[in-house]
């Protein structure tokens, strides 16, 4: 009896490698399609990019542009106002100047006078003393205002309204409490004319 060599069967090949031989004949027979349509995708972002970095690009110069006109515009301006100003600008100086040698003076004649207010009087020697030097203080002050500010302004601080006394429970007497509210209305109105230029008068006499 003859010995007949027996064939064996092929092995079967699993199917994980039947599926990756599978989609490698896919990738294979398409990869024309694929390496095209990757190419027209590719086209059509970078157009994309382009056509939406040429608007930035176009807003800004845009832009640049307008800031640019503007700030041409302002640098013409401040030369026009500054052309302007040289014409009136000595007038103004002189003007701020006359205020300014005003205030200080009437500045200097209140603080005077608070100095006055506030000296202590214990005595009858003391009182005539306070009296002299406060009638002094008038007549400087007033005389002052008369010839550098003009006969208003001089009015106008003698002016004693119509306010009522108060009783300065510190004064020696009553001749002194009487004279201390005169300064006190006297000092009011210095202060009304150190605050505002209206009563400003009489520049050109102003004295050097």
């Amino acid at each position: 009896m003859l010995n007949s060599a027996k064939t064996e069967a092929p092995a079967h090949e699993p199917s994980s490698v039947k599926d990756a031989k599978w989609w490698l004949h896919k990738i294979a027979d398409n990869a024309v399609p694929i390496v095209i349509a990757s190419v027209v995708a590719g086209t059509f972002v970078y157009q994309f990019e382009e056509a939406r970095y040429k608007d930035i690009t176009d807003g800004l110069h845009t832009q640049n542009g307008t800031q640019a006109a503007t700030i041409k515009n302002e640098d013409a301006t401040i030369t026009q106002l500054r052309e302007q100003l040289k014409g009136t600008s000595p007038e103004l100086a002189a003007i701020q100047a006359n205020r300014d040698k005003i205030r200080g003076a009437l500045q200097n004649f209140y603080v005077q006078g608070g100095e006055l207010f506030r000296r202590k009087v214990s005595d009858e020697p003391s009182l005539n003393k306070w009296l002299n030097d406060a009638n002094s203080w008038v007549n400087e002050t007033g005389m002052w205002i008369t010839e550098n500010m003009g006969q208003a302004a001089g009015e106008k601080f003698v002016d004693q309204g119509n306010s009522g006394d108060v009783g300065w429970g510190d004064s020696f007497n009553q001749i002194h409490t009487n004279g201390r509210n005169m300064v006190a209305r006297f000092r009011r109105n210095l202060s009304t004319l150190i605050e505002t230029a209206a009563w400003d008068g009489r520049s050109e006499k102003m004295k050097q």
